[in-house]
């Protein structure tokens, strides 16, 4: 009895470390409540109704990989977890709240703004003309 307490207290330790949101999770929660006991029940199970019991974990199993290559087509940010896309969806929203006009470029931990592409530019067309 002690063991069952002890893969009941391992599972919901791995139940509490699941922390995506996303479209897929709760399909595969059902997956893995469903699934795993029909195929247990399929092995254990007499013959007419071991294809029953298959036939629902491959199907349960099934749909959240469907899903997931459905959604990857269609609308892959329903992929992101919910804070992912509550943060794309404010960006979008109120723009960037960043300084400057939003064209600037981190390069080796430096901010890169279009007066030094500018500069750089003309050095190196200088440089290719042979003045530098």
């Amino acid at each position: 009895m002690s063991e069952f307490r002890e893969i009941g207290r391992h599972l919901k330790e791995a139940a509490g470390a699941v922390a995506t949101k996303s479209v897929i999770n709760p399909m595969l929660w059902l997956a893995a409540i469903v699934a795993v006991p029909a195929f247990a029940a399929s092995v254990l199970s007499e013959e007419p109704y071991k294809f029953y019991f298959f036939a629902l974990g491959a199907l349960v199993a099934g749909v959240p990989l469907i899903s997931y290559v459905f959604f990857a087509f269609t609308d892959p940010d329903r992929l992101q977890d919910e804070e992912f896309r509550l943060r794309d969806k404010a960006l979008t929203i109120f723009g960037d709240s960043s300084p400057g006009d939003g064209i600037e470029k981190i390069i080796h931990g430096h901010a890169v703004t279009p007066t030094m592409i500018e500069h750089e530019l003309k050095r190196v067309s200088g440089r290719r003309s042979g003045n530098e």
